[in-house]
Protein backbone atom coordinates (compact mmCIF):
# COMPACT_ATOMS: atom_id res chain seq x y z
CA UNK A 1 0.00 0.00 0.00
CA UNK A 2 2.85 2.58 0.51
CA UNK A 3 4.02 2.44 -3.03
CA UNK A 4 0.26 3.33 -4.09
CA UNK A 5 0.25 6.15 -1.67
CA UNK A 6 2.78 8.10 -1.56
CA UNK A 7 6.21 6.35 -1.28
CA UNK A 8 7.52 7.03 -5.04
CA UNK A 9 5.79 10.26 -4.70
CA UNK A 10 8.07 11.42 -2.23
CA UNK A 11 11.18 10.44 -3.30
CA UNK A 12 10.57 12.34 -6.70
CA UNK A 13 9.81 15.63 -4.26
CA UNK A 14 13.35 14.42 -2.21
CA UNK A 15 14.89 14.52 -5.82
CA UNK A 16 12.83 17.78 -7.36
CA UNK A 17 13.94 19.89 -3.70
CA UNK A 18 17.84 18.41 -4.18
CA UNK A 19 17.96 19.52 -7.64
CA UNK A 20 17.01 23.51 -6.58
CA UNK A 21 20.04 23.52 -5.02
CA UNK A 22 21.20 24.16 -8.72
CA UNK A 23 18.86 26.78 -9.31
CA UNK A 24 18.37 29.13 -6.62
CA UNK A 25 20.40 31.64 -5.91
CA UNK A 26 21.53 31.32 -2.19
CA UNK A 27 22.98 27.98 -3.63
CA UNK A 28 25.16 29.39 -6.29
CA UNK A 29 28.39 28.27 -4.82
CA UNK A 30 30.48 24.94 -4.22
CA UNK A 31 30.36 25.48 -0.31
CA UNK A 32 26.44 25.78 -0.54
CA UNK A 33 25.41 23.24 -2.46
CA UNK A 34 27.82 20.74 -0.57
CA UNK A 35 26.50 22.11 2.59
CA UNK A 36 23.00 21.48 1.76
CA UNK A 37 23.51 18.19 0.51
CA UNK A 38 25.29 17.11 3.37
CA UNK A 39 22.51 18.50 5.42
CA UNK A 40 19.43 16.45 3.29
CA UNK A 41 21.35 13.54 3.67
CA UNK A 42 21.77 13.58 7.65
CA UNK A 43 18.27 14.89 7.76
CA UNK A 44 17.05 11.36 5.53
CA UNK A 45 19.24 9.19 7.51
CA UNK A 46 18.64 10.78 10.57
CA UNK A 47 14.93 10.48 9.56
CA UNK A 48 15.37 7.21 8.48
CA UNK A 49 17.06 5.89 11.68
CA UNK A 50 13.95 7.33 13.65
CA UNK A 51 11.41 5.17 11.60
CA UNK A 52 13.05 2.24 11.43
CA UNK A 53 11.94 0.66 14.85
CA UNK A 54 8.36 1.08 13.64
CA UNK A 55 8.56 0.16 10.00
CA UNK A 56 11.32 -1.45 9.22
CA UNK A 57 13.60 -1.08 5.65
CA UNK A 58 11.54 -3.07 3.03
CA UNK A 59 11.80 -1.91 -0.50
CA UNK A 60 8.65 -4.01 -1.22
CA UNK A 61 6.22 -2.67 1.28
CA UNK A 62 7.83 0.71 0.11
CA UNK A 63 8.51 1.75 4.39
CA UNK A 64 8.68 5.40 5.03
CA UNK A 65 12.60 4.02 6.17
CA UNK A 66 13.50 2.88 2.73
CA UNK A 67 12.47 5.77 1.03
CA UNK A 68 14.86 8.09 3.58
CA UNK A 69 17.68 5.82 3.45
CA UNK A 70 17.22 5.37 -0.74
CA UNK A 71 17.08 9.41 -0.57
CA UNK A 72 19.94 9.70 1.37
CA UNK A 73 22.17 7.41 -0.65
CA UNK A 74 20.60 8.55 -3.62
CA UNK A 75 21.82 12.46 -2.26
CA UNK A 76 25.22 10.87 -1.37
CA UNK A 77 26.38 9.80 -5.02
CA UNK A 78 24.93 13.07 -6.59
CA UNK A 79 27.24 15.05 -4.12
CA UNK A 80 30.26 12.67 -5.50
CA UNK A 81 29.78 13.09 -9.10
CA UNK A 82 28.60 16.69 -8.73
CA UNK A 83 32.28 16.91 -7.02
CA UNK A 84 33.69 14.61 -9.79
CA UNK A 85 31.94 16.07 -13.22
CA UNK A 86 31.54 19.64 -12.30
CA UNK A 87 33.74 20.56 -9.25
CA UNK A 88 37.08 18.43 -9.99
CA UNK A 89 36.02 18.31 -13.83
CA UNK A 90 37.50 14.73 -14.58
CA UNK A 91 36.82 14.01 -17.75
CA UNK A 92 38.25 10.31 -17.89
CA UNK A 93 35.81 9.65 -15.48
CA UNK A 94 32.76 11.65 -16.62
CA UNK A 95 32.79 10.91 -19.99
CA UNK A 96 31.48 7.56 -20.62
CA UNK A 97 28.30 9.18 -18.34
CA UNK A 98 28.15 12.03 -20.77
CA UNK A 99 28.15 9.38 -24.25
CA UNK A 100 25.63 6.88 -22.72
CA UNK A 101 23.38 10.59 -21.24
CA UNK A 102 23.21 11.43 -24.80
CA UNK A 103 20.30 8.61 -25.28
CA UNK A 104 19.36 8.08 -21.89
CA UNK A 105 16.19 6.02 -23.06
CA UNK A 106 17.86 3.28 -25.36
CA UNK A 107 19.72 2.59 -21.95
CA UNK A 108 16.84 2.18 -19.98
CA UNK A 109 15.49 -0.04 -22.85
CA UNK A 110 18.28 -2.19 -23.18
CA UNK A 111 18.27 -2.63 -19.00
CA UNK A 112 15.34 -3.18 -19.19
CA UNK A 113 14.80 -5.96 -22.07
CA UNK A 114 17.98 -7.27 -20.60
CA UNK A 115 16.00 -10.19 -18.57
CA UNK A 116 14.46 -11.36 -21.71
CA UNK A 117 17.60 -11.27 -23.93
CA UNK A 118 19.41 -13.27 -21.37
CA UNK A 119 16.20 -15.91 -21.29
CA UNK A 120 16.26 -16.40 -24.72
CA UNK A 121 20.07 -16.85 -25.28
CA UNK A 122 19.15 -19.72 -22.20
CA UNK A 123 21.93 -17.51 -20.17
CA UNK A 124 19.15 -15.98 -17.78
CA UNK A 125 20.19 -19.19 -14.80
CA UNK A 126 23.79 -18.48 -15.30
CA UNK A 127 22.85 -14.52 -14.99
CA UNK A 128 20.92 -15.28 -11.96
CA UNK A 129 23.90 -17.61 -10.30
CA UNK A 130 26.53 -14.56 -10.54
CA UNK A 131 24.51 -13.06 -7.80
CA UNK A 132 24.55 -15.47 -4.85
CA UNK A 133 25.48 -16.34 -2.34
CA UNK A 134 26.83 -12.86 -0.72
CA UNK A 135 26.59 -9.54 -1.13
CA UNK A 136 29.95 -8.95 -3.10
CA UNK A 137 28.61 -10.87 -5.82
CA UNK A 138 25.19 -9.30 -6.10
CA UNK A 139 27.13 -5.78 -6.66
CA UNK A 140 29.26 -6.78 -8.71
CA UNK A 141 26.53 -8.32 -10.79
CA UNK A 142 25.10 -5.14 -10.85
CA UNK A 143 28.07 -2.71 -11.55
CA UNK A 144 28.92 -5.27 -14.41
CA UNK A 145 25.47 -5.01 -15.74
CA UNK A 146 25.62 -1.39 -15.49
CA UNK A 147 28.79 -0.96 -17.72
CA UNK A 148 27.56 -3.52 -20.28
CA UNK A 149 24.32 -1.02 -20.37
CA UNK A 150 26.61 1.94 -20.87
CA UNK A 151 28.93 0.45 -23.30
CA UNK A 152 25.86 -0.83 -25.35
CA UNK A 153 24.54 2.84 -25.59
CA UNK A 154 27.49 4.12 -26.35
CA UNK A 155 28.23 2.28 -28.73
CA UNK A 156 25.01 2.49 -30.94
CA UNK A 157 25.26 5.99 -30.18
CA UNK A 158 28.38 6.17 -32.04
CA UNK A 159 26.77 4.38 -34.99
CA UNK A 160 24.35 7.11 -35.38
CA UNK A 161 21.50 5.04 -33.07
CA UNK A 162 19.11 7.07 -31.70
CA UNK A 163 15.67 7.02 -30.06
CA UNK A 164 13.25 9.80 -29.76
CA UNK A 165 9.81 10.36 -28.45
Amino acid sequence: MGEALGSLASISAAGVLLSTILLTPDTASTRARVSFTLLFIGGCAFGAMLLNGLYGISKNNATPSWCLWSCAITAALWLIFYLVADVARVPYVTRPFAIAGQNVLLAYLISEGMGSWLAMMHLDDWYDSLAGPHLANAMGRSIAAGIVVLALTALLNRVGFRLKL
